[in-house]
This record gives C-alpha cells, sequence and structure tokens, in this order.
C-alpha cells in the first residue's frame, strides 16, 4: 500500500465522515501466508484477505453473461465472489462488463469498509477534544454553553459522537451537532436522547446518500400497532438509559416480519430503510444490529419537510 494510497483513504474520512484517521502502519509478518494480509485495529484482527500478485480481480455486477477464465477467488472486503485474471485479460473483462481492480485498491476498498465500520472506536477523548478545539478556535460561545458544569462533560460528547458514527452519520458538520447541544443539554444529561436530537439536527446530510436518482426516498415502514409493542418492550435502566424487553417469540415474529419486507428493495436496487417513530427507533435499529446487520433505521422527524418518501410497504405481525 502506498503512501498516497494512505493519504487518500485518510483524507477520503475526513471528508466523508469527519475523523481523522490514525496513521496507517504498514508492516511486514512472515507468520501470513505469501499473499496475505490482515488488517489491525489497536493490535486486533479486524480483518484479512488474500492477494494474487501481478493478478487483477474480476468482479460480476450481476449480469455477466459470459464468464471469463481465470482463477475463483472472494473480493474480501464484501466477501463477493470472484476470478482472479491475467493482465493480458483485463481490456476483455472490462469490456464484458466486469468491474476490474489491481491489488492495491482492493486493500483500500477494504481499509475503507473497515474504518467505516470502526470508526466508533477511532474518536475518543482526545480526538474529540482536538476536533472541540478546531471547533472553539471559530465558534468559542457554541463550545462554551455545551461543556461546563451544568452541561456535559468531554466524555458525553464522546459517547454521542460514537453513536452518530456507529450507525455511519458522519460528524464533519460539528458546529450543527454542538448548536444542538447548546439547545437543549441543560435539561437533558442521556447521551442516548441527546444523539437522537443530534441525528435530527443533521437529518438533511443523514437522508442525503440514501436518496434515488429522483430525489425520493425509498422505505418501508412500522404498523402502528407494531410500534407500540415495541414502545411497550421499552425499558428505563438506572444509569438512564434503555433497554428493549420483549418476549423472545414476539421478537422473532418481528424480525421474521421486518426481513420478509426488505426483498421489496431487491427488485430497485435500493438500500433497505426502516421508517418509524423516534421513540423507537434507537431500541429497532439494536434488535436488527445483531441479526439483520446493514440495516438503515430512520426515523420521521429526521426526514426534511422537502424530502419525498415512498412506503414500499407497511410491516406489521
Amino acid at each position: 500500500m502506498t503512501s498516497a494510497l494512505r493519504q487518500h483513504a485518510e483524507h477520503q474520512f475526513a471528508q466523508e465522515l469527519g475523523i481523522i484517521v490514525p496513521r496507517i502502519m504498514v508492516r511486514d509478518n512472515i507468520q501470513l501466508k505469501p499473499g496475505q494480509y490482515q488488517i489491525l485495529l489497536k493490535g486486533n484482527p479486524i480483518g484479512s484477505g488474500d492477494l494474487m500478485a501481478e493478478y487483477y480481480l474480476a468482479m460480476d455486477p450481476g449480469d455477466i453473461v459470459d464468464p471469463i477464465e481465470g482463477i475463483q477467488g472472494k473480493e474480501p472486503a464484501y466477501g463477493l465472489d470472484a476470478t482472479w485474471i491475467k493482465p493480458g485479460q483485463k481490456e476483455e473483462a472490462t469490456f464484458r462488463g466486469y468491474t476490474v481492480v489491481n491489488c492495491s485498491t482492493i486493500i483500500v476498498t477494504h481499509l475503507t469498509k473497515l474504518i467505516e465500520d470502526f470508526a466508533s472506536e477511532l474518536v475518543g477523548r482526545q480526538e474529540t477534544q482536538n476536533l472541540i478545539d478546531s471547533l472553539k478556535d471559530e465558534y468559542p460561545r457554541v463550545v462554551d454553553e455545551v461543556i461546563g458544569p451544568d452541561r456535559i462533560n468531554l466524555g458525553d460528547v464522546v459517547k454521542i459522537l460514537q453513536n452518530l458514527l456507529d450507525e455511519k452519520v458522519s460528524i464533519r458538520d460539528l458546529l450543527s451537532i454542538f448548536e444542538t447541544l447548546a439547545d437543549y443539554s441543560r435539561d437533558i444529561k442521556n447521551t442516548d436522547i441527546l444523539t437522537r436530537y443530534c441525528r435530527i439536527g443533521l437529518g438533511r446530510g443523514i437522508v442525503r446518500k440514501y436518496l434515488q436518482e429522483d430525489d425520493k426516498l425509498l422505505v418501508v415502514s412500522l404498523d402502528r400497532s407494531l410500534e407500540d409493542i415495541i414502545a411497550a418492550g421499552i425499558q428505563n435502566q438506572d444509569d438512564g438509559s434503555t433497554s428493549l424487553q420483549l418476549d423472545p417469540g414476539v421478537a422473532q415474529r418481528i424480525l421474521n416480519a421486518i426481513a420478509d419486507s426488505l426483498t421489496t428493495f431487491q427488485g430497485v436496487g435500493a438500500q433497505p430503510i426502516i421508517l418509524c417513530g423516534s421513540i423507537v427507533r434507537w431500541e429497532i435499529k439494536q434488535l436488527l444490529k445483531r441479526f439483520i446487520p446493514g440495516i438503515v433505521v430512520l426515523a420521521f422527524d429526521e426526514i426534511p419537510a422537502s424530502i419525498k418518501v415512498d412506503t414500499l410497504t407497511i410491516i406489521s405481525i
């Protein structure tokens, strides 16, 4: 992985997620097999893959009718079936409709996905303090209204930023986040609730990347009675947080109904999105996180009034 590619990945995440990625170190490891690589975070493996030097990886976008000859393999970032081809086959593979990438691009793509998936772990107290210091240089009053004896502390801000990043919400617009916290943090100390208000303030940016070419947002939504069942299962904890307590059979029926509804997105090729009330959004996301990862869950009050919403189906049990 060249220095230029490392810088590209670091710059990309500064632009997209608003975080400064720690310097990416590249080391040889004789314990790995030839062509194998491993990506570590804080010393722990979070991803790996196998490369074939001097070969290209040809990926089928799903409509290839004339397969190309080569060595079968896997695209490591998403686990897709792919074919390793020789350099002389690159032009032919591209002509047949394959997406063809080299080894450096494979690693950068994998690294990019993992940084996005683990972004919340890259933002701690020192990283957050650095972001706050930069914001305070231009907007000192806003920062002073958020962090203080009768407001919230640095650890609370860290948790809120981690909550946002955990759902791939950019924190680049830190000013809007702090403006929101300035409005609500005097009376509200629960970081999950404050995150909810921050998401509303960032709604336009959250929704933008999911819009179709006609600026419509394609979603499935929950039946009102289903939302009532979920809301009734929300329990307040002693530390101010909440948890969802549902009968296992009911929880399984909800998961099955949601999974069935997601097939409606296959025909339109859109990111699966569930739209629901803000009271249950967090709990639904946590329920799906383990069993159906990768599903975006949005609340009605996060959608700007100018956005057209097209509901594909309504989920009920």
